[in-house]
C-alpha cells in the first residue's frame, strides 16, 4: 500500500472517530512504539511534515530513479555536476513550466 491510500486510511479512522466522539483510544498496530517515538522526536526538534506534490519534486524523483537504476552511488557537489535531464527539471520548475 503506498504512502497515499495509507494517510487517507488514517484519516478517514479518525474521522470517524471525531464524528463517532471517542476521544480516547490505543492504536491496536505494531507500530504504535514507532510512531509515537516520531511524534516525541518531531516535538523535541520542533519539526513537521511538509506534503510536497510530486510535480515539485521532479528533481528528488530523478535523483531517486537514478540511484535505483544504478544501483551505486554518486555524489552531486553543486548543480554544474548535475546530469543534463536533471538541470532541465529544474529550470523547469525555476520558469513554472507543468510537467504533466
Amino acid at each position: 500500500m503506498n504512502a497515499e491510500a495509507e494517510s487517507m486510511d488514517i484519516q478517514d479512522t479518525l474521522e470517524y472517530c471525531q464524528e463517532k466522539n471517542l476521544n480516547e483510544w490505543i492504536i491496536p498496530w505494531e507500530i504504535t512504539e514507532k510512531v509515537e517515538k516520531i511524534i516525541m522526536i518531531m516535538q523535541l526538534l520542533d519539526a513537521c511534515f511538509v506534503h510536497t506534490f510530486k510535480e515539485d519534486n521532479t528533481l528528488a524523483d530523478a535523483l531517486a530513479n537514478q540511484v535505483v537504476e544504478s544501483q551505486g552511488t554518486e555524489m552531486y557537489m553543486d548543480f554544474q555536476e548535475l546530469p543534463a535531464n536533471m538541470k532541465r527539471n529544474v529550470y523547469m520548475d525555476k520558469a513554472q513550466v507543468p510537467t504533466s
